[in-house]
C-alpha cells in the first residue's frame, strides 16, 4: 500500500475529517476519499481535474499549486471555502458565477476578478467563466 493509501486508510478507520494530500506528487485525487470528509488539502501536486464526485461533506477544499484547468461540474454545496491559487489556468463553469450572484454584472473579466477575490484564485495565468 502506498502512502496515499495509508493516509486514506487512516482517515477512514479513525473516522477524521481532515486529510492532507498535499506535496504527495498526485496527478489525480483517489476515488476512495472518506464520505465525512470536512477538510481536504490537496496542494503542491501535479493534479489537473478535480474529480466530480468529491465528498458531499466537504467545507474546505485548498488544491493550490496544481495543473488545474477546471472545476467540476458538480462541487458539494456544503463547500465554504475554495483555494485554488497558482494553477496554471481554470475554467469556471456559469452556474457558479451565478450561484455567487454574479450573473447581474455584465463584464466577465470583472466577474473573473470577483471570483478570484471570493475564491481566492490568484495567480492563475488564465481565469475564463464557461
Amino acid at each position: 500500500m502506498d502512502a496515499v493509501q495509508i493516509k486514506i486508510k487512516h482517515c477512514i478507520d479513525n473516522e477524521m475529517t481532515t486529510l492532507n494530500l498535499s506535496s504527495m506528487c498526485l496527478n489525480e485525487l483517489p476515488n476512495n476519499l472518506s464520505s465525512s470528509l470536512q477538510s481536504l488539502y490537496c496542494s503542491e501536486n501535479k493534479i489537473t481535474k478535480l474529480p466530480d464526485n468529491l465528498p458531499a461533506t466537504l467545507e474546505n477544499l485548498s488544491c493550490c499549486d496544481n495543473q488545474l484547468t477546471q472545476l467540476p461540474k458538480n462541487l458539494p454545496d456544503s463547500l465554504d471555502m475554495l483555494l485554488c491559487s497558482y494553477n496554471k489556468y481554470l475554467h469556471i463553469p456559469k452556474k457558479y458565477v451565478e450561484q455567487l450572484g454574479l450573473n447581474e454584472t455584465p463584464n466577465y473579466n470583472q466577474k473573473a476578478r470577483m471570483i478570484q477575490r471570493m475564491w481566492r484564485i490568484k495567480k492563475c495565468q488564465y481565469v475564463m467563466i464557461i
